[in-house]
């Protein structure tokens, strides 16, 4: 039988496999980082435990597919001579980012359920608001060689 993180793993990395060449990205990651921030606030809700494990399916999936995403629009965004300073900057924060979660997910989780989801759906609602920002649509558009 398949672990669930392989069955999140392979099913948001189909659906965004499916998706990414057919929508715009931009449109794509805003709608992604919303709907995975009310996800995760939806975990909050005192239900069935088949409901729960279905909300936390559904999430992992979309965050997964947000992840793959932000590689996409950043490698398409700059040109070569900076893509590997941009691409490394993001991975910074994403290595910050691993390194504060635990920390969320084990410790304030146990404190607080509240204020974590709050946190971790808040930080994702900032970063769908920040993505309808950006300076355009990467679909389609050749990249860059030189600045």
């Amino acid at each position: 039988m398949l672990n669930t993180n392989v069955c999140c793993t392979i099913s948001g990395l189909l659906l965004f496999t499916l998706l990414v060449e057919r929508c715009d990205r931009k449109v794509m990651l805003t709608t992604a980082c919303i709907v995975g921030s009310v996800l995760v606030v939806l975990l909050l809700l005192n239900t069935l435990k088949i409901i729960t494990l279905l909300i936390l399916f559904a999430a992992r999936g979309i965050l997964l597919a947000v992840f793959q995403l932000i590689f996409i629009v950043t490698s398409e965004t700059y040109p070569t001579t900076i893509r590997s300073v941009a691409m490394g900057f993001g991975s910074s924060f994403c290595r910050i980012g691993g390194l504060i979660v635990p920390y969320v997910a084990q410790v304030l989780v146990a404190e607080s359920p509240v204020a974590a989801m709050c946190l971790i759906g808040g930080v994702l609602l900032l970063a769908g608001i920040a993505a309808i920002f950006l300076p355009f649509e990467t679909r389609g558009r050749t990249m860059k060689d030189v600045q």
